[in-house]
């Protein structure tokens, strides 16, 4: 739709932002929601992020489990506008949510890295990472607990001797999700296959 937008417009770098998904639906009450679809559709949404001048602004942490439209308007308001001082204006900083950049196995633990982490993740609540999931060798997902690592996180899972995915926040309504950067933006839902 991007490609089609800009080639039909004329306008090759066309900035184009756009809200991912909110929460909806009953709250995640399993490791993995693997039936869900809103968890897909998101994966979907981050994968324009590989298209140049683009840019996303999370809404799943103000979502409502009764309402598929957010009545919390204002905070995706505010997250669109710094993602667009950036992407459209250049203006320097931390201004979009944290994303995946990579992950991988350091034994029985995965370390993931992040674009716009400044260096430095934390918890909006003070309380240990949550909605972390490894899967196992025998294809079985266990909920996982994570220590941030400056702008790192390293996920574990009692159990899991050689993890082969982790994913974060993979349900259609992930309501304990809980990492920010540094202006307080919520990191993305990820996943990330370890083979």
């Amino acid at each position: 739709m991007i490609a089609s937008w800009r080639k039909r417009w004329n306008r090759g770098n066309l900035p184009f932002l756009y809200v991912e998904l909110a929460g909806y639906k009953a709250p995640q009450s399993l490791p993995v929601e693997e039936d869900a679809t809103w968890p897909k559709l998101r994966e979907a949404q981050r994968a324009a992020l590989a298209l140049p001048n683009t840019a996303v602004a999370t809404a799943i942490d103000v979502g409502s489990a009764t309402d598929i439209h957010p009545p919390r308007k204002q905070p995706v308001g505010e997250r669109l506008a710094m993602a667009a001082l950036q992407t459209v204006y250049g203006r320097d900083g931390i201004l979009q949510s944290p994303r995946l950049a990579e992950a991988h196995r350091e034994g029985s633990s995965v370390r993931l890295t992040f674009h716009h982490a400044g260096g430095e993740l934390s918890t909006k609540d003070g309380q240990p990472p949550h909605t972390f999931a490894l899967l196992d060798r025998q294809g079985i997902w266990h909920a996982a607990s994570a220590d941030i690592d400056g702008g790192d996180i390293v996920v574990m899972a009692e159990g899991v001797e050689s993890p082969r995915e982790v994913r974060y926040a993979w349900a259609m309504n992930p309501e304990s999700m809980n990492v920010v950067n540094k202006a307080g933006l919520p990191l993305l839902p990820l996943r990330s296959i370890l083979e």
